[in-house]
């Protein structure tokens, strides 16, 4: 079994820097409505990009011209039990 804990970081207190944090992030991606009273949240995976935010790019492709925040990342860890090995 693999337990693993999220550690979340607030956008405000700091964006990841490539050389320390790595490439991949989870994010929370913060999805205002048309009327904009209200918003969805969803967990995605990002990178460095421009996407969203001049920062992001995610694997999931949102609605041009729909506002789109990431609010908060996490680092990428992946256990060294799913890596796969090469031959």
């Amino acid at each position: 079994m693999i337990k693993s804990e999220i550690q979340w970081i607030d956008c405000k207190e700091r964006m990841p820097k490539s050389d320390k944090d790595g490439y991949e992030f989870l994010v929370i991606v913060e999805e205002k409505d048309e009327d904009k009273n209200c918003c969805n949240y969803n967990i995605d995976l990002a990178w460095f990009g421009t996407y969203i935010d001049n920062f992001w790019d995610t694997c999931n492709d949102w609605i041009e011209g729909q506002e789109v925040h990431i609010t908060h990342w996490a680092k990428v860890d992946i256990p060294k039990e799913l890596l796969v090995k090469g031959e």
